[in-house]
């Protein structure tokens, strides 16, 4: 038989096939982009600082004095809202805890400052933050504690790795401090102390479970001879600041 008086396929048929793969296409796109969307939900929703940095209020916790606008000292750093090294801080003030060495000089600071109130999760504790009287490096002078409801976890500051005295002298014999998460982001002039000059840290730490809430965080002195000095507290993801607005340790005058 001639074979070339076979019928062809309908072109229905073909119209039909190439609606079929055509559909089922945009069944596996519609799926994929359905499971980015959630995926993105869920782990969206397990940390509700969201994508933003948020400045925990010390208002309340700061101690009761007229230092921090005093001429002379504490006038000279930022106050209020400012963005440094990345993170926005809300500096209203001053949270100084006890040590040997202000101690001596007839100070009466705080032993610790306990329940601030933070309620929500996150996965960066950011600190604006100083010291006063130097030691030794590795000197361990403050603990910050995170109570989340079944327990709590810690972090030590540690002078030479976490910060040094903000006040700084010219002829300084190390000045650099060796945490890689530590730096300065503000420095100013001596004012009255010609050959010194401030500055003041930003230290992240990870929160080791971002995944529950911190309830509240204390500050604890170790009675070390420095005393830990905590100007503003924020949290937020691990994705922020951007590396383009987090430039490195500001350079020594």
């Amino acid at each position: 038989m001639d074979g070339s008086n076979k019928s062809k396929p309908p072109k229905q048929l073909w119209l039909w096939a190439g609606l079929g793969l055509l559909f089922m296409i945009t069944s596996v796109c519609t799926g994929i982009v359905a499971f980015l969307v959630i995926k993105k939900h869920v782990i969206g929703s397990k940390l509700s600082s969201g994508s933003a940095i948020t400045a925990i209020d010390l208002r309340p916790y700061y101690d009761q004095t007229e230092a921090w606008d005093r001429p002379g000292e504490w006038e000279a750093p930022p106050h209020g809202h400012h963005v440094l090294g990345g993170v926005p801080f809300e500096a209203n003030g001053l949270l100084r805890l006890i040590g040997n060495g202000a101690q001596k000089d007839k100070r009466t600071y705080r032993e610790k400052v306990e329940g601030i109130v933070v309620g929500r999760k996150f996965e960066r504790l950011y600190l604006l933050h100083a010291a006063s009287y130097p030691a030794r490096d590795e000197t361990p002078y403050a603990s910050v504690v995170l109570h989340y409801a079944d327990g709590s976890t810690w972090f030590d500051l540690l002078y030479g790795r976490h910060a040094r005295d903000w006040w700084r002298p010219k002829n300084e014999a190390v000045s650099a401090v060796s945490d890689p998460d530590s730096k300065v982001v503000w420095r100013g002039d001596g004012n009255f102390k010609p050959n010194w000059t401030r500055r003041l840290y930003k230290t992240t730490f990870a929160n080791p479970r971002p995944h529950e809430k911190v309830a509240t965080v204390d500050v604890v002195s170790q009675h070390a001879r420095p005393n830990a000095v905590i100007i503003a507290m924020s949290v937020g993801p691990a994705t922020l600041p951007a590396p383009e607005d987090d430039p490195p340790s500001l350079p020594e005058p």
